[in-house]
């Protein structure tokens, strides 16, 4: 059963309906009218089984950078302790502030550009000028934002940051707080851009990724326009995840 805080939409005009449980970021999906939800992997999700990250190595440099300070003193107990954990406090006050970021962002871009109140926070607020920084050098006008975009026959599911329209071109944006440009960020997108433009059938010039900062409230972009070697790589990709899948139920 759906709980209170799922967010329920609709899809392919009213044919699908969608689910998705923000606390657990899960979806699920089902026609109009049938009775069971059925879970969906989203795009994050494909590409985080397929796409290793090096995050051994960048656990071991924070447990470093935890312990420079400290060189040339005799190694308390207390300092191992925060070297074991740096990685897990560097991570969630990094996604605390990528979180708060990007509400702000969904808000303001669902309120289509109309001024809100700007964050306290100094890091959050850095960030947030990155994404104005970003708004108002493109003169970007969101059109869309915030939208689930479902792929029924490659059953697959995301969601769009914002589909923009900058100058005479539409592009489908995702905003990242990172400090880094990643090859699976691309696939992402391209993997919303192809359900989206499915669905909608819009026109669709490129893809945007956008990097707001949250040191110096700078900003950087990817901007791909030639989208058809990514969306294919993303399809690869997506079989790859499912080869996975059926992989790890032979082994059980």
């Amino acid at each position: 059963m759906p709980k209170e805080t799922d967010i329920i939409s609709q899809a392919y005009h009213g044919a699908y309906e969608i689910r998705f449980s923000p606390g657990a970021h899960r979806y699920w999906v089902r026609k109009t009218g049938d009775e069971k939800w059925e879970s969906i992997s989203g795009v994050t999700t494909i590409l985080n089984k397929v796409i290793p990250k090096n995050l051994v190595q960048w656990a071991a440099d924070q447990a470093v950078a935890s312990l420079t300070p400290h060189l040339g003193q005799e190694l308390t107990q207390t300092m191992l302790e925060d070297a074991r954990n740096a990685h897990r406090v560097t991570k969630e006050e990094a996604g605390g502030i990528g979180k708060a970021v990007h509400a702000w962002v969904e808000r303001f871009c669902l309120g289509k550009g109309k001024p809100i109140p700007l964050p306290d926070d100094e890091k959050e607020l850095n960030g947030v000028t990155g994404f104005l920084n970003w708004w108002n050098k493109t003169g970007a006008e969101i059109i869309e934002s915030e939208r689930f975009v479902y792929q029924p026959e490659k059953h697959y599911i995301g969601t769009m940051d914002a589909y923009v329209k900058i100058k005479d071109k539409f592009y489908v944006a995702d905003w990242k707080t990172g400090k880094n440009f990643y090859a699976d960020h691309l696939l992402q997108v391209a993997g919303y851009s192809s359900a989206f433009r499915m669905e909608t059938g819009n026109q669709i010039d490129g893809i945007i990724v956008a990097k707001f900062n949250k040191e110096d409230g700078t900003f950087e972009e990817k901007i791909i326009e030639n989208i058809t070697p990514l969306e294919q790589a993303f399809d690869r990709a997506l079989r790859f995840s499912r080869d996975l899948d059926d992989a790890v139920k032979l082994v059980k």
